[in-house]
């Protein structure tokens, strides 16, 4: 009788273990997409800081005042700085995700849930992001065990 009941308290840990790894895993890889996206955010901001006069020189307009010109370049550098903060913010937000803080969790639901918005402006090319923001706000808003991680 005792061993029947070891063997069905293992065997319940074990499943526990599995269900938990997969909501850990799910939580690693929107914590991965959070580190790719901030990745892509330091490089365009990078590409805004050292490019930006090239951009500018290569915009097709005609005689454009020095006034201007310093404002939209100015405005680029603004651009790129705030870009590159962002992503350095969203950098800390991931790692937090990565470590189950329930702020990160629910800065991801915002942050997922106006991409959702957006990308339902933009359908149909918005289609993937929809997706993937849709299944961000799931998981991490309304799947349980995903939640049960962030208690």
């Amino acid at each position: 009788m005792k061993n029947k009941q070891a063997m069905k308290k293992s065997e319940s840990k074990k499943t526990t273990s599995i269900v938990g790894g997969n909501a850990t895993l799910i939580v690693k890889v929107i914590s991965i997409l959070g580190y790719i996206g901030a990745g892509f955010g330091i490089l365009l901001g990078l590409i805004l800081l050292f490019g930006g006069s090239f951009i500018l020189g290569m915009l097709p307009m005609v005689e454009i005042s020095q006034v201007l010109g310093a404002l939209a370049g100015a405005f680029i550098i603004v651009l790129a700085v705030m870009t590159i903060a962002f992503s350095i913010f969203w950098i800390f937000v991931s790692r937090a995700l990565w470590y189950h803080k329930n702020w990160a969790r629910i800065i991801f639901i915002v942050f997922a849930a106006i991409g959702a918005v957006n990308s339902l402006m933009t359908l149909p090319a918005g289609i993937l992001s929809l997706l993937i923001d849709g299944a961000i706000v799931y998981f991490l808003g309304f799947d349980q065990k995903v939640k049960s991680l962030f208690r």
